[in-house]
């Protein structure tokens, strides 16, 4: 039979491989000398923790993949910890390891615990959509994130409502923004002059009181939720 999927040109290839999981990827590549290459230059790596039998396979195989992929390849990464609970000292090192690429798209979700992140983790000069669920931000110093025009944080725990604001003041350029679950120490009111106004923004659902409604003027659509 007649492999026409092998002859396909790359560039269609890994835009097929981009909608798998990065254990699908690796599996799919081994069926073929054409395909074998490509799993070392994937556009996105996706790992999910429903797809392995245990946690010592799942930390594993991460490790592995960033070791042997290309670095200039990769410009997604999603990880999602769904069922099993990971070493925060392993989380940091992916953390510190994905400075080294150029991503435009980052996800972490953890659901089962909340991870400490280094707070050298908010520099990432390409990056345009940043999802973080599970995790524990304090101290932000420093921040630099000026292509970052979505930002989704569920289930975040900031050391206090500064942190927040301080985050916030460094997306200048943000389109959508999105608040929920927030565990979040309230020290004092924020001033207008104190928040980032959100001049870009179209789209927020945050909570409601945690920013004065001023900041919020040229959103085209807010929703407003309990923390």
């Amino acid at each position: 039979m007649e492999d026409r999927i092998g002859g396909l040109p790359d560039s269609l290839l890994f835009h097929i491989l981009s909608f798998l999981q990065t254990k699908d990827v690796v599996a799919t590549c081994m069926l073929s000398k054409r395909w074998r290459h490509l799993w070392r230059l994937p556009s996105k790596l996706h790992f999910d923790d429903r797809s392995f039998p245990s946690v010592e396979f799942f930390v594993q195989f991460i490790d592995a993949a960033l070791r042997l992929v290309r670095l200039n390849s990769v410009q997604m990464f999603v990880l999602k910890c769904e069922r099993f609970s990971v070493l925060e000292v392993e989380v940091n090192v992916w953390v510190n390891a994905l400075t080294n690429y150029k991503l435009t798209y980052l996800k972490l979700h953890f659901r089962r615990q909340l991870i400490l992140l280094p707070s050298s983790f908010f520099i990432y000069n390409t990056v345009s959509v940043l999802k973080l669920t599970g995790f524990v931000l304090v101290n932000l110093s420093p921040v630099d994130l000026p292509s970052l025009k979505a930002l989704h944080l569920k289930n975040v725990k900031f050391s206090n409502s500064k942190c927040i604001a301080r985050l916030l003041s460094y997306c200048l350029h943000l389109e959508e923004l999105v608040l929920k679950g927030l565990k979040v120490r309230f020290e004092f009111e924020h001033r207008e002059d104190e928040c980032a106004r959100f001049e870009h923004l179209l789209f927020a659902d945050v909570p409601a009181f945690l920013f004065p409604m001023e900041v919020f003027s040229n959103v085209q659509f807010i929703y407003l939720r309990q923390l």
